[in-house]
């Protein structure tokens, strides 16, 4: 028996190793606020086992964590609150992380429960925006783990490839310039959370604002040619949709533009247009447009049977 999960929005699937028919093996609870089961591990009984439940209501954020479930049942227990998955370490344990530690506690597995109090085995362990856990454990005990990521820096590099100056320092996962070259927008991973948001930095003061503070992805931030907004993604609600806030930091973000796919803003252009990929159905990836206002569906602009993506608007908007 196989359990996987097969996109970011369903609950796990099982299907036998021979092939034959898709079945749920979860279900997402609308009442706790899920909206995804992911990272599912069997327990060495074969019929329980494990998943990471997401939800994205802070107000349900203490139903999101890691579930035990039985193949023959309806049960899904809340075995632990965190925001990473964990894997069973043999013979009775489960591992999980907590603020970048790695942890380790004993099932009872009759009881659906952890018992007692839980063992540190690593510090700064490595995690993901998609909530994945950078650890594995063998049927032996042994344990393999990354640790979490390093800083980075914002350099200003000149033609000739020498490093002039260093603007900024973090962990970002993407960023871009402004129009005028005066700002960057940044999407810096949060010690906090885990997740990366949204901050302008001013290259001449070295001063920082913060224009997002959710406990999703925030990232993919795109400039308007005006400077005064910016298109980013956030999967705050299901998949990553488009969100636009103003530079200014005196707005509430609104969405642009949901669907069930997800997408990822690239460029907007002189007048008024947003190049975002996301996938279609039958043509893998491809490259739409939306206006900046929202008041009309995304069109195509490549969709063809290969992928596309990463659309840059030339200056003048003509290419």
């Amino acid at each position: 028996e196989i359990l996987f999960a097969p996109s970011t929005v369903d609950p796990i699937r099982r299907v036998r190793s021979t092939g034959g028919e898709v079945r749920d093996a979860s279900r997402l609870d609308a009442a706790r606020g899920e909206t995804s089961h992911r990272w599912p591990q069997f327990h060495p009984d074969g019929q329980r086992f494990i998943y990471f439940a997401r939800t994205t209501s802070e107000l349900q954020a203490a139903n999101e964590g890691i579930y035990l479930a039985r193949l023959d049942g309806d049960s899904q227990r809340l075995l632990v609150n965190t925001g990473f998955g964990g894997v069973f370490l043999p013979p009775g344990d489960l591992l999980f992380t907590k603020e970048g530690t790695l942890l380790a506690s004993e099932v009872d597995i009759e009881r659906e429960t952890l018992t007692g109090d839980p063992v540190v085995v690593a510090e700064r362990v490595g995690t993901s925006s998609n909530f994945y856990g950078a650890f594995s454990a063998s049927h032996t005990g042994v344990i393999a783990y990354a640790t979490e990521a390093t800083a980075s820096e914002l350099r200003w590099i000149d033609r000739s490839g020498t490093s002039i100056q260093t603007m900024a320092t973090g962990r970002q996962v993407d960023f871009q310039l402004s129009p005028d070259g005066r700002f960057v927008a940044v999407a810096d991973v949060d010690p906090e959370t885990d997740r990366p948001d949204i901050f302008i930095v001013d290259l001449t003061r070295g001063t920082r604002l913060r224009l997002t503070s959710s406990t999703a992805t925030d990232a993919s931030p795109v400039w308007s040619p005006d400077a005064r907004a910016i298109v980013f993604r956030s999967n705050r609600e299901r998949v990553h949709d488009l969100y636009v806030t103003e530079t200014s930091g005196t707005s509430p973000e609104r969405p642009l533009h949901v669907s069930p796919n997800a997408k990822y803003p690239t460029s907007w252009s002189a007048d008024g247009r947003i190049a975002f990929h996301t996938s279609g159905d039958a043509t893998l990836l491809d490259v739409l447009v939306v206006d900046a206002n929202g008041l009309r569906a995304p069109t195509p602009l490549l969709a063809s049977q290969f992928d596309e993506v990463q659309a840059r608007f030339s200056p003048d908007a003509k290419w």
